[in-house]
């Protein structure tokens, strides 16, 4: 997906051009990578499943790498949890949390677009990911092919939502444990006729 848009709400300027659909993507067994609409997305955009075999951590080493980097740059702002109570020790979290969510999105934002992607990496042979992107790119042009993009970058992400199967009933759709319906249940007892969509259902 083009991250312009979302860097440009942040206020980060800064280059992020990865993006693309993938052609296989490899995954652990966690249960989010084993729903309808996980599997469901995939097959409706020819995108192909490697589940890691079970018991075998080192299939996701890139990716746990990547991850390690990131939270060791996490664990060093204000009001980090760490990675486990012996390492927090009687560090006061709540007290010292001081960043919004937003916050927190445009320090991540700037975290991978200006600090990581820019660094060179050992496992690049010491380049830093954003010139071996361009790189890659640079090749495929050469060979005129390229990257395959979403043609509707909104049902591309739709495709990925949670699916929830439930049966409209006279008085709307149940959502169990948020309590919403998509219409009020009441009906006007003179009237009988049932009252307008609730347009924003609160849980």
């Amino acid at each position: 997906m083009d991250k312009a848009p979302w860097l440009a709400l942040r206020d980060v300027a800064a280059d992020w051009p990865i993006q693309g659909k993938p052609r296989r993507v490899g995954v652990d067994n966690g249960s989010e990578f084993h729903t309808e609409a996980f599997e469901r997305g995939c097959d409706q955009h020819g995108i192909g499943i490697d589940w890691r075999p079970p018991g075998r951590p080192h299939f996701g080493g890139v990716v746990e790498r990547v991850i390690g980097t990131l939270m060791g740059l996490v664990h060093g702002l204000p009001g980090t949890t760490f990675s486990n109570f012996g390492q927090r020790g009687s560090y006061d979290s709540n007290k010292a949390a001081c960043l919004t969510l937003e916050e927190l999105e445009r320090w991540l934002a700037i975290a991978v677009a200006k600090y990581y992607h820019l660094r060179p990496h050992e496992g690049l042979d010491g380049q830093a990911p954003l010139r071996r992107w361009q790189e890659g790119m640079a090749a495929l042009a050469v060979e005129g092919r390229s990257i395959p993009l979403p043609r509707d970058p909104r049902a591309y992400l739709v495709d990925f939502l949670p699916v929830l199967r439930r049966s409209l009933q006279r008085d709307g759709i149940c959502v169990p444990s948020t309590g919403a319906r998509s219409m009020k249940r009441h009906c006007s007892r003179r009237s009988r006729r049932c009252a307008r969509p609730n347009a924003t259902p609160h849980a």
